[in-house]
């Protein structure tokens, strides 16, 4: 039934996605309980296969979220106090959040036109005297220049891929989520391939990685074994939220392609607009979608004319890493780019079950949008 011209465009409507694959979502919950493994077990096993084959790489280890995957990715390298961890100072919290426990050694770096970590930036903040970890992310969908990336994999420098946000983007030589030495997914409500609830993912092509990451997921016990080799974590995944994405990602490429076909129309639309500016998308790459943001220097009157439209709109994200106190070293410089970012963006709703006559609101919108009129 098409939408009502004067109902809100809300920025997600998991209810809709519910509604499209209903069927689907029960049998595969149904098949869960049925079977009695709800944690860990084959529906695991059949997803983290799935994801293999989407991200290029040998091993996979699912875990309950994106930040455990963080963490037990970090634990996996060895990361202890000694080491420096570079994170972009646009990115969500969870970024550095969950690496916080491992160092206190965070520093956020200043980000590209892409508002990706700026490499020449990250090279000057190497402390050669110390082991680092690198961690770059695909923001909002955006692929990676990891060509500029690659130039850092050095000794006493390790690269980290934080793909929450990029999984099905391609950048200059591969997938979002095969980069580096290892990298961490991310399965939520929000993201590319949702679920109704949490779930992440560390993959690698490193052997003797993957099977220190299985360790670590369970308590740091071998799989069959009572005695933990190592500390650990309790971050066995749910089989439900398993069974669940599988079912998404079987509708992955479909999706993906209404995403592509919902963007291009802002595109065009932001194309008559006055003032806006439109997502950066590198050349050579696929964007995934994750986030439609847009960049207004008017951003906060932007966003009042869009809900007097009834539009939906979000703020990702107004504070910068490097402002978190808390979360990053003592001495932290300014980060420019990262914070006028922060001041000017706005993220307009993008999600597949969005009708085409929401569509075509959102891009009347963005068109009427008149930043003379406003102080």
């Amino acid at each position: 039934m098409p939408t009502v011209e004067h109902d809100t465009i809300r920025f997600l409507r998991l209810d809709r996605t519910f509604a499209a694959y209903r069927d689907d979502f029960l049998s595969a919950t149904e098949a869960v309980l049925e079977s009695g493994q709800v944690v860990g077990g084959p529906h695991v096993e059949n997803f983290e296969s799935a994801v293999l084959e989407l991200v290029d790489r040998r091993f996979a280890c699912a875990v309950p979220s994106g930040t455990d995957a963080l963490r037990v990715a970090a634990s996996s390298l060895g990361v202890d106090q000694d080491w420096d961890i570079l994170v972009p100072a646009y990115t969500y919290i969870a970024t550095a959040g969950a690496l916080r426990f491992h160092t206190p050694n965070i520093r956020a770096v200043d980000v590209d036109d892409q508002y990706q970590m700026d490499p020449d930036a990250v090279e000057r903040m190497i402390d050669v005297n110390r082991p680092t970890l690198v961690v770059p992310v695909g923001i909002f969908g955006n692929g990676l220049c990891t060509r500029a990336l690659r130039k850092l994999g050095r000794d006493g420098v390790v690269i980290l891929e934080d793909a929450a946000q990029s999984l099905g983007s391609c950048h200059d030589d591969g997938p979002g989520g095969g980069f580096g030495v290892a990298s961490t997914l991310s399965f939520a409500p929000t993201k590319v391939l949702p679920c109704f609830g949490n779930m992440g993912m560390v993959v690698t092509d490193d052997p003797e990685l993957a099977e220190r990451l299985q360790r670590l997921r369970r308590h740091g016990k071998r799989t069959g074994g009572d005695a933990a080799d190592t500390p650990g974590f309790n971050a066995m995944p749910n089989a439900v939220q398993a069974a669940q994405l599988t079912v998404m990602l079987g509708h992955h490429e479909d999706r993906a392609r209404r995403r592509d076909l919902i963007a291009s129309s802002y595109l065009e639309a932001i194309k008559e607009a006055r003032g806006l500016h439109p997502p950066p998308v590198r050349e050579g790459t696929k964007h995934a979608w994750h986030k439609f943001v847009v960049r207004h220097a008017k951003r906060d009157a932007l966003r009042e004319w869009m809900n007097g439209e009834g539009i939906q709109c979000q703020i990702h994200y107004p504070l910068t890493i490097d402002r978190e106190e808390n979360i990053v070293a003592p001495g932290q410089a300014e980060a420019e780019n990262a914070r006028r970012l922060s001041r000017e963006s706005l993220t307009l709703p993008l999600y597949p079950e969005l009708e085409d006559l929401e569509v075509e609101r959102l891009c009347r919108a963005i068109r009427a949008f008149d930043p003379t009129n406003v102080p």
